[in-house]
């Protein structure tokens, strides 16, 4: 299986400059002959695309349903190519931090919603805004796949559950906006945590301007970096399964 991370830019609440850049990175990895590319956290909206007031945010959260989703999944189907990412996910009246993954085919294989709360600790929020319970997999490709997002990661009780689970690949989309020093400082300590999981994780960030974030995409396995793309570098890393 022929991976694709997409260490590409997003624009806080323009989606259609993000939704284009999905479409862009998607015909870019179908041309390298990719079975799936993978984007960052909240990459549809924007990471900071929330005002954390409902009344406005309402209308920020997408659901499933959208036809901006129908759009992505025909796109999908057209190309031949399974894409995931992130999104501000709108359940009813709820918002969620999600991660979605359609097939090929353009079928919706699987929506993981963020269980920390790191996307919206820093500010007041009311009950409209939610995480996800627990982990699961699914398979694809013949392979079997478990979603954290971001600061899922640092939670042990949460790391010691997706260890748990069989599995071949953790995809572990964040946004962070470290300096190229701070990434070498902490880069460490994530390569850790990804191995705690027991299996190959790729690690893919997302880059923006207000905050800067300088993107960056990596293969953590056993302890190593397998693969990477360095921080301030767009583009796709890809890496193909045993």
């Amino acid at each position: 299986m022929k991976i694709a991370l997409a260490s590409y830019e997003f624009r806080n609440r323009d989606i259609d400059f993000n939704l284009e850049q999905i479409f862009f990175g998607m015909g870019q990895a179908a041309a390298l002959e990719c079975d799936l590319v993978c984007f960052g956290e909240a990459f549809l909206q924007g990471f900071d695309a929330c005002h954390w007031n409902y009344a406005e945010d309402a209308s920020i959260g997408i659901p499933l349903n959208h036809k901006l989703i129908d759009q992505i999944r025909a796109y999908a189907a057209e190309m031949d190519i399974a894409v995931s990412f992130g999104m501000i996910e709108k359940n009813r009246d709820d918002l969620y931090s999600s991660y979605v993954f359609i097939a090929k085919n353009g079928e919706i294989i699987d929506v993981f919603k963020r269980n920390s709360i790191g996307w919206k600790e820093f500010v007041k929020t009311d009950q409209h805004y939610r995480e996800g319970k627990g982990f699961g997999s699914f398979e694809y490709m013949g392979k079997t796949f478990v979603t954290a997002l971001c600061g899922d990661m640092w939670e042990e009780a949460n790391v010691a559950a997706i260890k748990a689970i069989p599995k071949d690949i953790v995809l572990w989309p964040s946004y962070l906006n470290y300096s190229r020093q701070q990434w070498t400082k902490e880069k460490p300590q994530f390569i850790a945590q990804a191995a705690k999981t027991g299996a190959t994780t790729l690690f893919v960030m997302s880059h923006s301007h207000k905050p800067l974030a300088l993107g960056g995409a990596f293969v953590f396995d056993r302890g190593k970096v397998v693969e990477s793309l360095e921080l301030g570098y767009k583009g796709l890393l890809i890496y193909e399964t045993k």
